[in-house]
């Protein structure tokens, strides 16, 4: 039966904005190391296919890695080993406790939770309790429960439940290993992992973080209730900035759009009144010939509170850029004196032109529904990219197929005797593509293989010339069994394949 644990959620997790640069270096002696191990690969890892089955076996892969954990572990030394009660965090830890003669301790806060956390969820104020946590007598060998008499699982319904659950446990760790100078291994999963990261750094828990299967990540105490990441999937931790082109901003043959390119991090964005200064020169080479500058400047900027990351590039003169241009950017990013990073960074301005927007859809799956000639008119409409639950299909798992008819701009003539392609940068889970009834690519494997690939960009050659001012009609037929739906991610292009590709 489910039940409700009363105990009030206390945040106590902070953080400073100086550790946010904080570059890895040695470790220092007497403080606490709180690691982080995620699961072995398991079939819904996999496969895209999250079931209670899938989830309670290893792909091959997943059982290599297994085998590999305590290999895994060896550089590193533990007082205190604590466990997510499933079955796959379980088994993964297991090789380990056995080489070591160690038992592990059940912890229900670092069971996966919500996935879905935005960063502005009040956490509920009360914990969901679920099943009882169960061992078989070989387990009890090396498995114990936790000694303030928690037996069960906790199971949250939703995103204030999880951020409640993720709290109590930042709340657990500092209270118990606080300042005690111990090494804790949790033994846990993606999205919990994730969000335990950001807590620890003081951040809003919005997923920044990807912990790999059977990867090791660290954080340090630097002072009562501050953390620092020191190691991060086996490798010590950078925090590390990058620029990318706001999206949608490309140059097109359908006119000169403003190139707009923003300083974004790899993983989190400075805290408020956090301080730093860049100096950029944007550079473009042609036909072997010298290097053209094409923009340069510097800029100091103070991160506002709840700032987004995205830091506009100001000063790159788009009208000295041509289609197909490598536009090259030597970036220096300061904190005061101190020079943070330093970085050269390539973009290839494609010639292309946007089919994003309204298309068609129907739920179903119809072979003819990829004919040019066939009639859409009563389909639904739909945002893409976009997830089509939030829309058209909500709560629906299945086969749909999409159409979007599009006339090539008048503008698009340098495309002439150049190979074109179309890009799409996800589509949930699998994908069959047409163009004008052809079949041009596909990705992923429909039902019943049930093989995913959503985090996957298409690029898929296009194999006749699209003339100025015809008219096509794209169909895409998708799967999608868990999750989001759809045509998920941009951008959604036409151009030149060799651009498109980069």
């Amino acid at each position: 039966m489910r039940r409700l644990f009363s105990k009030r959620i206390h945040w106590i997790a902070s953080a400073a904005g100086a550790l946010l640069f904080a570059m890895p270096g040695a470790q220092a002696e007497g403080t606490t190391k709180i690691f982080l191990i995620r699961h072995a690969e398991t079939m819904g890892n996999s496969t895209g296919d999250y079931t209670p089955v899938t989830e309670s076996q290893f792909s091959p892969h997943g059982w290599e890695q297994v085998a590999a954990v305590p290999e895994v572990l060896a550089p590193y030394t533990f007082d205190y080993i604590a466990v997510s009660p499933t079955w796959r965090t379980r088994q993964t830890i297991l090789p380990y406790l056995k080489a070591h003669k160690r038992k592990a301790i059940f912890w229900p806060e670092i069971e996966e939770g919500g996935c879905g956390l935005g960063g502005f969820v009040t956490p509920a104020s009360s914990l969901p309790v679920g099943d009882p946590i169960t061992m078989t007598d070989g387990e009890k060998v090396w498995f114990e429960l936790r000694d303030d008499g928690i037996d069960y699982s906790f199971a949250p319904t939703n995103n204030a439940d999880s951020l409640a659950i993720y709290e109590e446990g930042v709340r657990l760790l500092n209270q118990r290993f606080g300042g005690t100078g111990e090494s804790i291994l949790l033994v846990s999963h993606h999205c919990t992992g994730s969000r335990y990261f950001e807590l620890l750094l003081g951040l809003e828990p919005r997923g920044r973080f990807k912990p790999n299967n059977t990867a090791v990540s660290m954080l340090e105490e630097t002072a009562p209730g501050k953390f620092a990441m020191r190691l991060y999937n086996n490798k010590p931790f950078e925090q590390k900035f990058r620029w990318k082109l706001r999206d949608g901003a490309l140059l097109s043959c359908e006119g000169s759009t403003p190139v707009e390119i923003l300083l974004d991090p790899e993983f989190f964005w400075p805290a408020s009144g956090m301080s730093y200064t860049y100096d950029w020169k944007a550079t473009v080479a042609r036909d072997g010939g010298e290097p053209i500058l094409v923009g340069s400047g510097v800029k100091a900027v103070i991160v506002e509170q709840n700032r987004e990351p995205g830091t506009i590039v100001e000063g790159l003169d788009s009208s000295l850029l041509l289609a197909g241009d490598r536009v090259v950017i030597a970036t220096k990013l300061y904190h005061g004196k101190d020079l943070l990073q330093e970085w050269g960074q390539t973009f290839v301005l494609p010639d292309a032109f946007s089919v994003e927007g309204k298309w068609k859809i129907k739920e179903g799956d119809d072979a003819e529904w990829s004919a040019v000639s066939f009639d859409d008119s009563n389909w639904a409409k739909t945002r893409v990219p976009g997830n089509w639950e939030r829309d058209a299909l909500p709560k629906y798992d299945g086969v749909a197929w999409y159409r979007y008819e599009f006339t090539v701009p008048d503008d698009c003539r340098s495309w002439e005797g150049e190979t074109l392609a179309l890009v799409m940068g996800g589509v949930d889970d699998a994908d069959v593509t047409y163009l004008d009834g052809v079949e041009i690519g596909a990705m992923g494997e429909f039902p019943p293989e049930n093989v995913s690939a959503w985090n996957k960009k298409r690029v898929y050659p296009i194999p006749t010339a699209l003339k100025p001012g015809s008219t096509h009609v794209l169909a895409v037929r998708v799967a999608d069994w868990g999750g989001d739906g759809g045509i998920v991610n941009g951008p959604v292009l036409i151009g030149t394949a060799k651009s498109l590709a980069e």
